[in-house]
């Protein structure tokens, strides 16, 4: 069994182990996927970016 080579690429200041899982209605979903295509970003980066923004409102 040969082992597999994983891609290697620059070591991120800020890693993404950890994993969270919730559901969205079929129109937060469109929502999400426009807002994606739109910034030309993952979805995930979307989501970073919106927790970001209400975090940052608070803490004023």
């Amino acid at each position: 069994m040969e082992k597999e080579n994983k891609k290697m690429g620059r070591p991120t200041d800020n890693p993404r182990t950890e994993k969270i899982g919730f559901r969205m209605s079929k129109k937060e979903i469109d929502m999400l996927n426009e807002c994606s295509e739109i910034l030309k970003q993952p979805r995930v980066d979307v989501v970073v970016s919106g927790v970001k923004k209400i975090y940052d409102e608070i803490k004023k």
